[in-house]
């Protein structure tokens, strides 16, 4: 889906609800939070393309291609607060971070029950709070894998 006019397709919206939980392909671009659908559940995902952004310079190639979540010019109290979000962070193997104000600790506020398991390829640009990508001083029962 992409340049979907959400807020003037709430029978549409009200569909994508009914059948998200059934969904195993997904790509969407949405232009922030405010619009995305929160009541979407994507637990049984197998392949995605999400992008909280929809001017990404982030393109994927194929359908091939690693499970990807990009989300950028949010702060992290919105990314936190949504369901989608913490489903996605879960399974993404890509997860692509571009100017989330109030991100200080990467992968300790991005998953809660750290590390993110299948993450390959981690992008961190121009959050404007960030301290730590990885904070070794935080421990949790499974090590991070060594780049």
């Amino acid at each position: 889906m992409d340049n979907f006019p959400w807020k003037r397709n709430e029978v549409a919206v009200n569909e994508l609800k009914k059948i998200s939980y059934q969904l195993k392909v997904f790509k969407i671009k949405v232009k922030g939070t405010e619009i995305l659908v929160k009541d979407l559940d994507l637990y049984n995902l197998q392949k995605f393309w999400i992008y909280v952004d929809i001017y990404s310079y982030f393109q994927r190639s194929s359908h091939f291609e690693s499970n990807l979540l990009q989300i950028s010019a949010i702060d992290y109290q919105s990314i936190n607060s949504i369901l989608m979000i913490s489903q996605l962070i879960k399974k993404c193997e890509i997860l692509a971070v571009r100017k989330v104000k109030d991100l200080k600790n990467v992968m300790r506020q991005m998953s809660h029950d750290c590390p993110i398991p299948y993450l390959k390829d981690l992008r961190v640009d121009s959050c404007p709070d960030l301290e730590y990508l990885i904070d070794y001083t935080t421990h949790c029962s499974v090590s991070y894998p060594k780049f």
